[in-house]
């Protein structure tokens, strides 16, 4: 006879559970403390037959329906738009070199259980976040933080070009894989929970800023959000970029710099004037924060590196974006040069590597 599991979570039980396509579940994976979403979400490590690895995110429905207060017929609908459109997502970026593949998605029934609904995506399996890679050593070479921000850019640049920002970009949602047989390491972007896309909107679009508000952009956080789409959506994708840099290079956000240097009467969350009153005063932070930082950016690549954050997390969204493309009057949010020139640091960093083993 079957185990009584009434009262009980079937996304919070499926341990040792073969799921379709040949996955087993064989462990569930802490939630970190920064990930987007909270408890949305239920993650498993799973394994294929055929040896593959896979990482299992299930929508916890049981969660929505009895936490938000809310009619349950409505909190299963919009639960379901939440998975429908990130399984959606994941399929249409399934090609993306450096965004992480979706492996395998579906809905199962579980009989026992009050809420018996299970609906995973299985995405391809990573070796840690970029925060894991920074903590396993007191030293990580240049060249390695240099390729990760590389492909880091690359895979915003990806999205973007299927008319998708991602909103959510931190250090726990860019994935590092095994070394390759050469021994390099490719990072990936992961969780398009919070994204933006054109052709699907969604109820987080309307918040001030998607994702993780340690990353967000001013303009979100001031509430002064741009009414132009690629303003809004890829300005906001550039400024986490650079936030991201700033992190691999000194361990903490841009946010946290500005903070710092920041009177407190014009921070975000004591602020009742308007976006272009407290601006002068935010970029004058802005400023001494970058000396700060360039501290701690090796000197070889210093000028590059901060000029970089300069030009990624400008506080005015209408400044922000690659300077020289702006000076040709070409697309400053456009991420081809911050490419270019994130390949040709990482390019010379790996040279200098070979040369001194």
């Amino acid at each position: 006879m079957a185990a009584d599991h009434r009262g009980v979570n079937a996304a919070e039980n499926l341990l040792g559970r073969e799921l379709p396509g040949g996955w087993r579940v064989v462990e569930r994976v802490t939630r970190q403390i920064d990930d987007t979403g909270g408890h949305f979400s239920v993650n498993y490590r799973v394994e294929n037959g055929d040896g593959r690895q896979g990482f299992c995110k299930v929508l916890n429905y049981h969660w929505i329906m009895t936490s938000r207060g809310q009619d349950p017929v409505t909190a299963m609908a919009e639960a379901t738009t939440m998975y429908e459109f990130e399984r959606d997502l994941a399929r249409t970026c399934a090609r993306l070199s450096r965004v992480v593949t979706a492996l395998d998605d579906g809905t199962i029934f579980l009989e026992g259980f009050d809420a018996p609904t299970v609906s995973y995506i299985i995405f391809e399996a990573a070796e840690r976040d970029i925060r894991g890679l920074l903590d396993t050593s007191d030293f990580l070479d240049t060249a390695v933080r240099l390729r990760s921000l590389h492909n880091l850019a690359t895979g915003v640049a990806q999205l973007h070009s299927r008319d998708i920002a991602h909103q959510d970009i931190k250090p726990s949602n860019l994935l590092v894989f095994p070394p390759g047989l050469d021994g390099s390491r490719l990072s990936k972007l992961g969780d398009l929970g919070r994204a933006t896309s054109r052709e699907r909107p969604m109820r987080h679009d309307d918040l001030d800023v998607a994702g993780d508000r340690n990353y967000g952009p001013p303009e979100g956080l001031y509430h002064a959000l741009p009414a132009e789409y690629s303003l809004r959506r890829y300005g906001s994708d550039l400024y986490q970029l650079g936030s991201m840099v700033c992190f691999i290079f000194t361990g903490t956000t841009i946010n946290a710099q500005v903070s710092s240097e920041l009177d407190p009467q014009f921070h975000w969350t004591n602020w009742h004037g308007s976006f272009d009153e407290v601006l002068p005063y935010l970029q004058a932070a802005f400023s001494r924060a970058l000396e700060t930082i360039g501290e701690s950016v090796p000197e070889p690549i210093r000028g590059d590196i901060v000029a970089l954050i300069r030009e990624l997390c400008e506080p005015d969204p209408y400044e922000r974006g690659d300077h020289h493309s702006r000076g040709q009057w070409r697309n400053p949010l456009a991420l081809d040069r911050v490419i270019t020139r994130l390949d040709l640091l990482s390019r010379t960093a790996e040279v200098r590597l070979r040369r001194a083993q």
